[in-house]
């Protein structure tokens, strides 16, 4: 969940007290203080905040200039590790973001669509969660979080839902997932232990074999119904990884 308060506008809860998940601050403005475990620690523009489900915190804005950030409440098998991958506990739990204009820049995207009544998607949630993590995660531990962690997954996700929507290729996808191509291509490569791009092709062959042996579709159309819009290139590939054209293909297990 992603949330957002402005302290120019509503109060603090200054009190001690636990909370049952984590929670992940971005200070976008102004000043403030935390309290965890009894120790105090001073909050700047643009730190950084993490909060377990076992400390006990309170934090409230400084009176003169009042903070106001942006969080995010998360949970699961995985929460441990979006604490500790970037050095987070209870005795240092406040970093400082390394680029904080890229940070506020998607914030100000997503809250500016809320504003108009358009609801912000999940992935995009998802994606300002990781380069939150990112920016106070040094370079080592960053590399290992994103092999081990369920960032592939949501890659994976994301490719599933929209593979065979026209706008869709690799662009289309490290723009949505705010990541560069070549750090998605290395990362994904090094967990999956195949390309993006073949990740992508597997899923669209299997749409084209199901809809071969399932529907009396051309072979024009079965080619652009599982996400390829050159049809000779969907020809050349299909050939190449079946070993037969899909008239072939479509005779041979039809057959059967």
């Amino acid at each position: 969940m992603i949330g957002y308060h402005n302290f120019h506008y509503i109060s603090p809860l200054p009190y001690p007290r636990k909370q049952g998940r984590y929670t992940l601050h971005f200070v976008v403005s102004g000043h403030g203080y935390l309290i965890v475990n009894g120790e105090k620690f001073t909050i700047n523009p643009h730190d950084v905040f993490c909060l377990d489900n076992e400390c006990t915190f309170s934090y409230y804005p400084d009176k003169n200039d009042p903070w106001e950030y942006v969080f995010f409440v998360f949970d699961g098998e995985r929460a441990v590790d979006y604490k500790t991958t970037p050095d987070f506990s209870n005795t240092n739990p406040v970093k400082s973001c390394r680029h904080p204009q890229k940070i506020t820049s998607m914030l100000a995207s997503a809250l500016q669509k809320k504003e108009n009544g358009r609801p912000i998607s999940y992935f995009e949630v998802t994606a300002l969660f990781f380069l939150l993590l990112d920016s106070v995660t040094d370079t080592e531990s960053d590399r290992e979080f994103f092999y081990e962690s369920s960032f592939i997954e949501e890659v994976k996700d994301f490719v599933q839902m929209k593979y065979l929507e026209p706008e869709f290729n690799v662009k289309y996808l490290c723009d949505c997932m705010h990541i560069s191509h070549s750090h998605l291509c290395r990362i994904f490569k090094q967990s999956e232990k195949m390309s993006i791009i073949s990740y992508i092709n597997q899923l669209k062959m299997a749409r084209a074999e199901e809809l071969l042996l399932t529907t009396n579709f051309t072979i024009t159309e079965v080619s652009y119904m599982s996400g390829y819009r050159e049809y000779e290139y969907f020809l050349r590939l299909f050939k190449r990884m079946h070993g037969v054209s899909p008239t072939e293909y479509r005779k041979i297990n039809k057959d059967r």
